[in-house]
């Protein structure tokens, strides 16, 4: 879980928690004179969009609005009039310091920066070099940080990625984000990339969204109540605790241990985004939608940071902190840190860059080990890939960009010498085991989520895994406080910290239970309102107990002190030498023998033991107590008793005085009192000499069962070490496998990275649309052509196919891909994209390495010239058939090559008394006119045709006796389109007298 707001204490627990990290949630109420916020965001096409969000909305909604454009200076007033013809709401511009007050629409100036303190606007000075592109995101920042969860987000048309990191931090505190949907926006790229970036609860036209800020508006003071009502009613408690379950039995985490203000709210926020009206109904919600108890788990995760979060810290670690880090560090060792709670990576990238700024040139002969864990599957996932959008463009400088970033596909990739420093894993802090020898712990922004039980459990492993000189790095609302003796303090503004050598206790618990024992725990009685009310109740019975109780303390069954109750002082002191809680170390001269007693009396018998008048010297006098030995009931195998010092009554000096002097003079006489103290005291001591016996002959002889159990252990340990030495020798050449086996896998994966490559620079450079889908027809990988013709974006990759809405007219592609796959058979067809331009699709199976399918490959080309083309030629055959049809003389048009027949006009049909059916496509030869047939007139139209191009007044030789020759006329085209040469043959008759 990532960042939280300021410091609130809602129960005692947080109150006393302050000692430890001093930031609870932010909390601020939906109440009469804090109205609703709505920090809206827009660039180009932006504002119609919010034209249209205005007009929708009523005079009086009930919310404020504070509206921020990217526009050009010089219209300053121009925009809040425009707004004002199209809002039913005053409209007023950001000039000096104003108080927002609720149904007003707050417009910021040209090249002007927003920011909010107490509900109040405010402007900064502008910087147009840098600041020109963050006037949406400071806007959104700083209504965030202000009004946590009183804080809605609203990013309209645009281009660039200005409000994105806005939107992440209103969801962050708690509030709700909604952006425009790309068909409805001008200018989709802002929309989309806030989409893409999981910025969005809800994407919705402008229209809508107005209705749903109404909707919104009418929840919150249902769920966000002010501070004075109770945190959970007896209802809501039982129902928090099933819904946790829920969330339990998904994800494997205890959310009850985190702060349940932090909890609660989320889940109110889950109830307004699914318009549910109460926790019950949430909770039935919950168990018929398994997705929703996913989206809560996600929202309760609050997986959001940036690079660079804080650049104060990253600039003291470079100029501060890693100089004297390096310089306490042996030549070679390896600079280890390690960031839980690492979210998407991008503090864990960031340290990475600034120790390779910081180290140069040695950069390339350091070890650097930088370890980023997170409990979240999907977030890991995202830190591995290391593919960020373009709007971290805000966050890291173009020198790091071009430095340690790649631009691909709208974003940003790591680059892999980056890369290859950082390891990410998925780690609960709370069960899995710490790293080791680490020099650096990033631990920002994480705590303020945790409960006071999970926060002392923190500190003591961090102690533990950092070196002798480690730092600890915690963020700007969090203190180790009551841990101080374990860090001192190193950098006080930056919260930096270093480890102190001392020995903590460590409250390590890795040991994995069952799930039954999990859930044992998780049903733990969750702190309410009844049980904070006892605190006062506690209080005054402490302070009656340290008033009139007796002084005593706590110890377990090895004597050693566990609490101090009331002024012990009298009867404990701390012994010379070492430091010990022992309490026979710590009773004064004459408690011990007594006490030692006593302690073993109890718990042989398990009851209450008293032993009265008990004389001891105490301050240089002597005094009497009566003292008590009571076992403790304990459920655990552990066992405790109190021990209890009363009646404690100091002694008259004089009168120990003159009875020394008396006995001095009369050693013979004898005090009946004397003597029968003088007995006790050597009663006592025979008792404590015996039990002294008894425990030595104990000990002893457990001393010979633990000697015969050592000489036997020790030829375990001997037979033990030949088989270790024997595994040793296998381990080694086990490690040399390794190191061959490793060797071949840097090599295929070098060989790999090259293929990919290869690859991304052949589908870049091509001109084609490619789309490939796996075998669930999801997207696999595509061209950058295909991201226009099909309307994809780079997130797409993994999105199932039917889920895209291409920009080509295909009904039904998904169902022709599947019949594709089943058949295996190729399909071709034409489709037209929007804009009326002709594309050939070719679907194709994918087939692997092994000859496998395994999806689907698309390609899209571009047929338009040819289609334009055969459209040319059809209409150019078109009018020649027109212009033979309109001539008298019989007209045929023939293929040059083999002489068969195009088209004939009707001339030429009737002459032959066919139709045109019948001999279209026939050879010339085949229409039974001998003429037609001849030699002669083949070798004209096949040989002296193609090289003269035109032949006039050509006279068939007719048959015998014939009285009418066939004159013809022929002329080689080319008419437009068409693949091959044609023959156009006019063709008359010549009528001759006989010969006598």
């Amino acid at each position: 879980m990532h960042e939280g707001g300021e410091p609130a204490a809602d129960n005692a627990d947080e109150i006393a928690d302050r000692n430890i990290a001093d930031a609870p949630d932010k909390e601020l109420k939906q109440t009469s004179d804090r109205p609703l916020m709505i920090g809206v965001g827009a660039s180009a096409g932006g504002f119609d969009a919010f034209c249209a969000l205005l007009e929708a909305l009523p005079a009086e909604p009930g919310f404020a609005l504070i509206f921020v454009q990217h526009q050009d200076s010089g219209h300053e007033g121009l925009l809040t009039d425009l707004l004002a013809r199209r809002s039913r709401m005053p409209v007023i511009e950001i000039k000096d310091p104003i108080h927002i007050q609720a149904n007003h629409v707050y417009v910021a100036p040209a090249d002007s920066k927003v920011s909010m303190s107490n509900g109040v606007l405010t402007l900064q000075r502008f910087d147009p070099a840098s600041d020109r592109h963050k006037t949406i995101d400071t806007l959104l920042i700083a209504l965030a940080q202000d009004q946590a969860d009183n804080a809605v987000g609203v990013l309209l048309s645009g281009t660039a990625s200005d409000g994105i990191n806005g939107l992440k931090e209103i969801r962050e505190m708690g509030g709700i984000t909604l952006v425009q949907d790309a068909r409805s926006a001008r200018f989709n790229d802002l929309p989309l990339a806030a989409v893409q970036a999981g910025a969005a609860d809800y994407v919705l036209p402008p229209a809508a969204i107005a209705l749903e800020l109404l909707r919104i508006a009418g929840a919150y003071p249902k769920f966000f109540r002010p501070r004075s009502e109770p945190q959970l009613k007896s209802a809501e408690h039982e129902i928090l605790k099933k819904i946790l379950i829920q969330v339990w039995a998904l994800s494997g985490i205890d959310f009850s241990s985190y702060k349940q203000t932090t909890v609660k709210r989320r889940i109110e926020r889950r109830i307004v985004l699914t318009k549910l009206t109460g926790f019950r109904e949430y909770y039935e919600f919950l168990e018929k939608n398994p997705g929703e108890v996913q989206a809560l788990y996600q929202d309760l995760m609050i997986n959001v940071t940036h690079f660079f979060r804080e650049s104060e810290v990253f600039h003291s670690l470079h100029t501060e902190i890693l100089p004297k880090l390096l310089q306490n560090k042996t030549e070679g060792a390896p600079i280890r840190v390690w960031v839980p709670g690492c979210s998407s990576g991008e503090e864990v990238y960031s340290f990475a860059i600034t120790l390779l700024e910081f180290l140069g040139e040695k950069a390339s002969s350091a070890q650097i080990q930088i370890f980023g864990t997170d409990i979240s599957d999907a977030a890991i996932e995202r830190a591995r890939a290391a593919f960020y959008p373009a709007s971290i463009e805000t966050d890291v400088s173009q020198q790091r960009l071009q430095r340690f970033f790649m631009k691909r596909d709208g974003g940003y990739q790591i680059a892999k010498p980056v890369r290859d420093l950082c390891v990410f894993a998925r780690q609960n802090v709370f069960k899995d085991p710490p790293f080791s020898n680490l020099d650096i712990i990033s631990c920002r922004n994480v705590l303020i989520y945790f409960g006071i039980e999970l926060q002392r459990r923190v500190f003591p492993m961090f102690h533990y895994a950092l070196n002798a000189s480690g730092y600890l790095i915690l963020g700007g609302s969090e203190s180790i406080g009551s841990y101080a003796t374990y860090f001192s303090l190193a950098h006080s503004k930056q919260k930096i910290y270093c480890k102190k050598n001392i020995a903590p206790q460590l409250m390590f618990e890795f040991s994995r239970g069952s799930a039954a024992t999990e859930r044992h725990n998780l049903l733990r009685p969750l702190r309410d309102d009844a049980t904070r009310s006892l605190e006062p109740q506690r209080e005054a019975d402490r302070m009656i107990l340290d008033k009139y109780g007796p002084p005593c303390v706590l110890i377990n069954s090895d004597m050693i002190i566990i609490q101090f109750r009331g002024k012990t002082g009298l009867f404990l002191e701390p012994a010379a030498g070492t430091a010990s809680f022992h309490l026979l170390r710590m009773a004064r001269e004459g408690l011990a023998v007594p006490c030692h007693t006593a302690v073993q009396e109890a718990m042989a018998a398990q009851l209450p033991v008293r032993k009265d008048g008990i004389r001891f010297r105490s301050n240089g006098g002597f005094s009497v107590v009566d003292l008590s030995v009571m076992p403790l009931l304990s459920s655990g195998p552990e066992k405790f008793l109190l021990v209890t010092f009363e009646n404690a009554r100091h002694e008259d000096e004089s009168s120990s005085e003159g009875t020394v002097a008396e006995m001095t003079m009369n050693e013979n006489k004898s005090d009946p009192e004397e003597t029968l103290r003088l007995q006790q005291e050597l009663s006592a001591t025979k008792e404590y000499l015996q039990s002294v016996i008894e425990s030595q002959e104990a000990f002893n002889e457990e001393l010979r069962s633990a000697n015969e159990e050592i000489l036997s252990a020790n030829e375990e340990l001997q037979s033990t070490n030949e088989e270790l030495e024997t595994a040793k020798e296998e381990l080694q050449s086990a490690n040399e496998e390794l190191t061959t086996l490793n060797e071949e896998l840097q090599i295929r994966n070098q060989d790999l990275a090259n293929v990919n490559d290869d690859l991304s620079n052949l589908l870049n450079s091509i001109n084609l649309a490619i789309i490939m889908l796996d075998g669930q027809l999801c997207v696999r990988r595509f061209t950058p052509l295909a991201e226009k013709l099909m309307n994809l974006i780079p997130s797409d990759v993994g999105r199932p196919f039917s889920d895209i809405n291409p920009s080509i007219i295909a009904p039904g592609l998904p169902d022709i891909v599947r019949e594709v796959i089943d058949t295996l058979a190729t399909r071709e067809m034409e489709v037209q994209d929007r804009d009326g331009r002709w594309y050939n699709l070719r679907i194709r199976p994918y087939k692997t390495m092994e000859n496998r399918i395994d999806g689907a490959l698309l390609a899209l080309v571009d047929i338009g010239l040819t289609k334009q083309a055969t459209e040319r030629a059809e209409r150019s055959a078109e009018s020649l058939v027109i212009y033979a049809d309109a001539m008298h003389e019989p007209v045929v048009m023939l293929t040059a090559a083999d002489l068969r027949i195009y088209h004939a006009n009707r001339a030429f049909c009737n002459r032959y008394q066919l139709t045109l059916a019948e001999i279209q496509h026939r050879r010339l030869n085949e229409l039974g006119d001998p003429a037609l047939n001849s030699q002669s007139l083949r070798y004209l139209l096949q040989d002296i045709l193609p090289r003269e191009q035109c032949i006039n007044n050509f006279v068939l030789d007719a048959a015998s006796g014939a009285s009418v020759r066939l004159v013809v006329n022929a002329r080689q085209i080319a008419p437009e389109g068409v693949r091959e040469p044609m023959t156009l043959l006019a063709i008359s008759e010549r009528t001759e007298m006989a010969e006598n």
